[in-house]
Formats: structure tokens, C-alpha cells, sequence
């Protein structure tokens, strides 16, 4: 797991706007919207997690 765990990590370092260690308040604004714009992609009906988390799913 921790080679999925850094893979995501050094991904979303690069597709954020800006670095993850900016101080500027505006900028930390608009990285957690845009997390949050990906966080939302997984409660979307395309996304399946009801199916694929199931102990049935193989």
C-alpha cells in the first residue's frame, strides 16, 4: 500500500495548482477545491464504488 499511497501523494503534488507547502490562504483555498472537485468524482453513479465495494465483487 505505501507504493499506491506515494504514487497518489507525488501525483497530486503535480496537479494541484500550487505547491502543497504554499502559506498563502487563496492558494491553499483553491487546492482544497480542487481536491475536493476530484474527492467528488467518487460519489458520482459512473464511479461504482456500491459494486465494486462488496465482499461479492470479484
Amino acid at each position: 500500500m505505501y507504493n499506491v499511497t506515494s504514487a497518489v501523494i507525488q501525483a497530486l503534488r503535480t496537479a494541484l495548482l500550487y505547491p502543497l507547502d504554499d502559506e498563502n490562504p487563496k492558494h491553499l483555498l483553491k487546492n482544497r477545491q480542487f481536491f475536493e472537485m476530484q474527492m467528488d468524482r467518487f460519489k458520482r453513479p459512473e464511479a461504482r464504488l456500491n459494486d465494486i465495494q462488496n465482499k461479492d465483487y470479484r
